[in-house]
């Protein structure tokens, strides 16, 4: 702690130096970065400070980033040396969830952030290859398994990689139905959610309530790689499938239906206006470039962000984002949690066993009556040598 304070005192005589006076107010210390927040002795300096930011990266020879800064003028971001973790078990307990909670995340000032999936809306998360987009999808529904009950929450989960979620078939006892790998599967399910959701609200209409009243499961959709769904080789059924899943995004949270949509690749042909408008909640992890950030969030920086886990949260009833740090979990972790919950046991279609073909004598028994067997019918029947 000597050291940091220190290192704040030192680095406010720089700024001073570089012709930005100013004086140290305090540190923060998160997974991958030391935060040092400053007050200017004039706050006509400020524009001055992205300047001088860049020339201490070039002094230090490490990544120094201008950053707002909510206990003093500014601050400046300094990546440590060795980053940290945040371990899922220690997050979970933490931050104390109740029903349809999950933990998203550790922000900058230690804090474990939480999301209600009520307040969730609908939600569209971006990061690329490496970025901890698969470690967030695995907090985000571990979290929910193990704050919610059966009865109160259920998963449709779309995998068409086949890579992430088809892991909770035989272990998650809170999904709706096995978890979709191909485009047509997701069709048909996102269909039936469709008329779901359409019921509900007659159900709701016919009660006189406009929103989602306790007695309804609450639904969460993910789809891990919307690009699947969307440039899928049937044309008509991409689109099909992207109207149902805009329409889920627009009128589902009232009768408690909510989708959580992720891509590597926030093009425009895979996140169209219509998509950004109706997820209004966003998980940015780091982007491959500038372009792919202002999809996202509506701005650059995604770009900047260090990978595995660190992540920019937008709610959706705040225009600014919070830094935070994914939580992992590793698959013993997924394993000891669903060890200790009901297992859903799909029933397999029943197969019709194959007809026993009669032996000789039942044939000649069969055939014995009344009625004389003619040459044909040992033909047909097969009862000549």
């Amino acid at each position: 702690m000597q050291i940091e304070m220190y290192k704040l005192n030192d680095i406010a005589q720089a700024v001073s130096d570089l012709g930005a006076p100013c004086t140290g107010v305090s540190y923060d210390i998160t997974p991958n970065t030391i935060i040092y927040h400053f007050n200017l002795l004039s706050i006509k300096d400020l524009p001055k400070i992205k300047k001088i930011a860049g020339l201490l990266s070039a002094v230090l020879h490490e990544q120094v980033e201008q950053s707002t800064s909510d206990k003093g003028h500014f601050a400046l971001v300094f990546l440590r040396s060795e980053r940290g973790t945040v371990d899922f078990t220690t997050a979970y307990f933490s931050a104390q969830l109740k029903p349809l909670e999950a933990v998203i995340g550790q922000d900058n000032n230690g804090q474990y952030i939480k999301l209600s999936v009520d307040d969730m809306v609908s939600a569209l998360c971006v990061g690329t290859s490496g970025s901890g987009k698969s470690t967030f999808l695995h907090t985000f529904i571990n979290s929910l398994c193990c704050s919610t009950s059966v009865d109160k929450l259920g998963f449709v989960l779309i995998d068409c990689k086949r890579s992430e979620l088809v892991r909770y078939d035989l272990k998650n006892c809170h999904l709706l139905c096995k978890t979709c790998t191909t485009p047509k599967t997701a069709n048909g399910y996102l269909r039936t959610i469709v008329n779901i959701m359409q019921d509900r609200y007659k159900q709701m209409e016919a009660r006189g309530i406009n929103t989602c009243p306790d007695d309804f499961k609450r639904i969460v959709i993910i789809v891990d790689e919307l690009a699947e769904l969307m440039l899928s080789a049937d044309k008509t059924e991409a689109q099909d499938t992207k109207t149902m899943l805009i329409r889920l995004c627009q009128l589902g949270r009232a009768c408690g239906i909510h989708c959580l949509l992720c891509t590597q690749s926030p093009r425009v042909a895979v996140v169209d206006g219509m998509i950004q408008t109706n997820t209004p909640t966003k998980f940015a992890l780091r982007t491959s470039n500038a372009r792919e950030s202002v999809i996202a969030i509506g701005h650059g920086g995604c770009e900047n962000l260090l990978g595995r886990g660190d992540m920019f949260y937008k709610p959706a009833d705040d225009v600014r984002e919070i830094r935070l740090q994914v939580p992992y979990i590793s698959a013993a972790t997924i394993d000891k949690i669903h060890a200790k919950l009901p297992v859903r046991k799909w029933e397999e279609p029943k197969k019709d066993l194959p007809k026993k073909k009669p032996t000789l004598s039942e044939r000649v028994k069969a055939f014995f009556s009344d009625k004389p067997i003619t040459t044909q019918d040992c033909i047909d029947y097969d009862l000549m040598d």
